[in-house]
C-alpha cells in the first residue's frame, strides 16, 4: 500500500472514475433522476396512507404524510444548496456515504505519493488533483443537496405520524397537534432522526449494499493490478437503483426484505405494497404504450433487423413524440421500471413471428 506502485495505481483508478462522470450529460441525468425519485417517493407516501386507511391497524402511514413530505422538501431547498456547496468547496458529505466508488480518494495529491505540498512539484501535483476531482466533487454536491431534500421530507413525513399516533392515543389533544409536528421537527428524537438519514441516503441510492454487492466491491478492492476497479468502477449505486427498482414491480414479494416488511405490519407494510402498486401501475401503463408504439424496448434480437430500424430512425428505450424519440433509459430508476415492462412486451409480441419463422 506504501509503494510507488500502490500509489500510481490509485491514482489512475481516481483519474479513470472521474473521468467517467466528467461529462455534463452524467450530471443531468443524476440530478433528473433524484428529482423523480422525490416526486415518486411522494405519490407513494399518499398510496400508502389510502392503504392503510383500507386495511386498518395500528401505526400505519398517516393522510397528510405526502404533503408533509412536500412541505419538508421546499422548505428544506435553502440548507440543501448551503450543504451542497459546503460539499463542492470541501468534497466531503454530511450523510457519509456518496455514489463514488474510490478505494481511496485524494489519490492525486502531493500527500499520497508523499511530496512536500510547498515544493513547486507538490504545488503541481495538487493542482492536477482538484482539478481531476472536479467531476466527483461536483457528483457529490448535487447528492448532498437531495440527500437534505430527502432527509427534510422523511423528518416531516415521520413528525406528522408520530403526532399523529399520539392523539390517538390520548397522549396530546388535537389542538397541540401542529405544535408537537413543530417541536419533532425542530428537536428530532433520535430514532427519527436515523429514519431521515435513512430516508436520504435511500432515496439518492447511497444507502449500504446488500451481502452479493458488498462481496462484489471488496473482491474488486482486493485486486492488487486495479483491473477489477477499471472493470467495476461503480457498485454501490447500481446495485440500489436494482434493488429500487424491483421493489416496485409485481415480483417484489420474492425479495426478502420486502416479504419482511409486508409481515411487519404496520407503515412498514403499508409502503411495501404502495411501492409494488405504483411500480406496477407505471409498468402497466408503459406496456400500453409500447403496445401502441409510443414506447420502444430494446428491439428484436436480430441484430440486421434491429439496424435496419435503427436507419429508418426508430431508437431503442425510447419515448417516441411525433416523429423523434426521446431516450429514457438513462431516467433510472423510473427507466429501468419503464425497459423491463417494454422489453416484456416486445418479447410477447416478437414471440409468434420468430415461432412462424422458424416452421417456416
Amino acid at each position: 500500500k506504501r509503494s510507488v506502485g500502490a500509489r500510481t495505481r490509485d491514482a489512475v483508478i481516481e483519474a479513470w472514475i472521474m473521468g467517467l462522470l466528467s461529462g455534463p450529460k452524467t450530471h443531468i441525468v443524476n440530478t433528473m433522476s433524484n428529482t423523480s425519485v422525490i416526486f415518486l417517493q411522494m405519490m407513494e407516501r399518499g398510496a400508502a396512507a389510502r392503504i392503510s386507511k383500507l386495511l386498518g391497524g395500528d401505526a400505519g402511514v398517516e393522510m397528510g404524510e405526502a404533503t408533509a413530505q412536500l412541505f419538508g422538501a421546499i422548505s428544506g431547498i435553502k440548507d440543501a444548496l448551503k450543504f451542497a456547496g459546503r460539499s463542492l468547496r470541501t468534497g466531503e458529505s454530511g450523510f457519509g456515504l456518496g455514489k463514488i466508488d474510490v478505494p481511496r480518494q485524494g489519490a492525486i495529491s502531493s500527500e499520497a505519493f508523499q511530496i512536500a505540498s510547498d515544493t513547486g512539484l507538490g504545488r503541481a501535483v495538487d493542482f492536477i488533483g482538484n482539478v481531476a476531482n472536479v467531476p466527483g466533487r461536483l457528483l457529490n454536491a448535487e447528492d448532498e443537496f437531495f440527500k437534505t431534500i430527502g432527509y427534510r421530507m422523511e423528518l416531516h413525513a415521520r413528525s406528522l405520524r408520530q403526532a399523529a399516533q399520539e392523539v390517538h392515543a390520548g397522549k396530546i389533544t388535537p389542538e397541540d397537534f401542529k405544535g408537537r409536528i413543530a417541536d419533532l421537527i425542530e428537536h428530532p428524537p433520535e430514532d427519527l432522526r436515523l429514519a431521515a438519514t435513512d430516508a436520504a441516503l435511500y432515496q439518492t441510492f447511497t444507502n449500504k449494499n446488500g451481502k452479493f454487492a458488498t462481496a462484489l466491491r471488496k473482491l474488486a478492492d482486493a485486486d492488487p493490478s486495479g483491473f477489477a476497479r477499471v472493470l467495476l468502477p461503480f457498485v454501490r449505486t447500481p446495485s440500489n437503483i436494482l434493488k429500487f427498482s424491483f421493489e416496485r414491480t409485481p415480483f417484489a414479494p420474492l425479495m426478502g426484505q420486502v416479504l419482511a416488511d409486508i409481515a411487519a405490519g404496520g407503515a412498514r407494510r403499508d409502503l411495501a405494497l404502495a411501492r409494488m402498486a405504483t411500480g406496477s401501475a407505471i409498468m402497466l401503463a408503459t406496456a400500453d404504450l409500447t403496445m401502441s408504439g409510443s414506447i420502444t424496448g430494446g428491439g428484436p434480437d436480430n441484430a440486421s433487423r434491429r439496424s435496419a430500424m435503427m436507419r429508418q430512425g426508430w431508437q431503442p428505450y425510447s419515448v417516441k413524440i411525433g416523429d423523434r424519440y426521446f431516450a429514457y433509459n438513462r431516467a433510472d430508476p423510473l427507466g429501468m421500471t419503464m425497459g423491463l415492462a417494454a422489453d416484456l412486451v416486445e418479447i410477447l409480441q416478437n414471440s409468434d413471428g420468430a415461432n412462424a419463422g422458424e416452421v417456416e
